[in-house]
């Protein structure tokens, strides 16, 4: 699977273009490589316009959690905040629309592997309690409230 990123980049009059961007080289990138694929001069990132000129209140509408893997909001002066998505409803496999954004240090890829792996590790256990032990709104709830911990020095956005 090719990771997928929302990416969007604050213009002058304040607001956002976004765009899907696919391939190796994602938005936690703060390279030349990232800023060329951005433009859309970097093969083989694969590149699609969502929207142009949207607020920035409105931007996390435009994230699917079943298709992105990640936000990234590039601010004019180049610098990027970026939050990975955490799709509740792929981890226990019912589809539901539940997720949440969890910003990691897009400069230090050690970050975004540790919220990787710590993600897998904690939806594998809800899953297995689900398959037993728990229903799916107990589940449901274990998620949020995890996740919600994770604010101690992170920003969590729920979907």
């Amino acid at each position: 699977m090719s990771h997928r990123s929302v990416v969007a980049v604050e213009r002058e009059d304040g607001r956002y273009d976004l765009s899907e961007v696919r391939g190796a080289i994602l938005a936690h990138e703060h390279s030349a490589a990232f800023e060329r694929a951005v433009a859309g001069d970097c093969p083989p990132i694969d590149r699609h316009t969502l929207a142009t000129g949207v607020r920035v209140d409105r931007l996390t509408e435009y994230v699917d959690p079943g298709r992105h893997e990640a936000l990234s909001v590039v601010s004019r002066d180049g610098t990027a905040d970026s939050s990975l998505v955490l799709w509740f409803g792929a981890a226990l496999g019912t589809g539901a629309d539940d997720a949440a954004l969890v910003s990691y240090d897009p400069t230090d890829r050690s970050d975004e592997a540790y919220l990787r792996g710590w993600w897998h590790g904690l939806t594998d256990g809800v899953g297995a309690l689900a398959d037993e032990t728990i229903d799916e709104r107990e589940a449901l709830a274990c998620l949020y409230e995890r996740v919600d911990a994770l604010r101690d020095g992170r920003e969590v956005r729920f979907l």
